[in-house]
């Protein structure tokens, strides 16, 4: 394995490993790597932000990392792999996966991801006054001052992005938690999503403050200003 970086790939495709380093390091970002998954679970996984695994691999599998990876102050898992059916991806992101990117993947996409993530991951957040959610009143009041009401749908998204913060949630799993429901409601939900998501930036944006709601292409979203719950 390479010396310490912000990421790291699990993967015993010594080709795939090769291109994705080499890419990074011409665009200026190091990757560490390991092609042994036997030898993952003994790694320190608190050093790293990002974590590039695969699935199918000899001895532990993809799956049996992320079971033994820290629960606690985990880096942010990606899954990179050909078994990218609908049940496999709800499997892993249910069991502590963030997101999940098919494979034959394009490099560039998977720069772009990591970038996002490990730049989300450093913003400062607003030191003035925090969003607020009511759970009693349903309504959302901005650092301005203003209270808005909220639609259950708007109040359960929030809820979840807040709870999250400051991590990234995959489109999925938003969908899945605000729903409470799996299969054509939470694939229909899902589908809508970017949309409602949209028409609540609109509606919630103050006039020189936007709902710090963030979305990253083909990986979720992120609350990141302050937020907070009130009764």
């Amino acid at each position: 394995m390479s010396d310490h970086q912000d990421i790291l790939a699990i993967d015993d495709d010594h080709a795939f490993t090769s291109d994705l380093k080499a890419f990074f390091h011409r665009k200026g970002v190091g990757v560490a790597t390991i092609s042994d998954s036997i030898l993952a679970p003994a790694l320190d996984f608190h050093k790293f932000k990002v974590v590039l695994l695969d699935l199918d691999m000899p001895g532990l599998s993809g799956e049996d990392v992320l079971a033994r990876m820290p629960t606690v102050n985990r880096p942010i898992v990606i899954i990179v792999s050909g078994h990218s059916d609908l049940e496999t991806r709800i499997r892993l992101l249910d069991r502590g996966a963030d997101f999940f990117l098919p494979k034959p993947v394009d490099l560039t996409e998977v720069l772009l991801i990591c970038r996002r993530i490990l730049g989300r991951q450093s913003l400062d957040m607003d030191p003035g006054q925090p969003w607020a959610l009511s759970r009693s009143r349903h309504t959302l009041r901005s650092p301005e001052g203003t209270t808005f009401g909220l639609t259950t749908s708007e109040f359960r998204i929030l809820e979840f992005l807040i709870a999250a913060s400051p991590n990234v949630v995959a489109k999925e799993t938003l969908a899945k938690a605000v729903t409470a429901r799996e299969g054509a409601a939470a694939v229909a939900f899902y589908r809508s999503l970017e949309v409602m998501i949209s028409r609540m930036r609109n509606r919630f944006k103050g006039p020189d403050l936007p709902l710090p709601i963030k979305a990253l292409r083909n990986v979720g979203y992120i609350f990141h200003g302050q937020g907070t719950f009130e009764d």
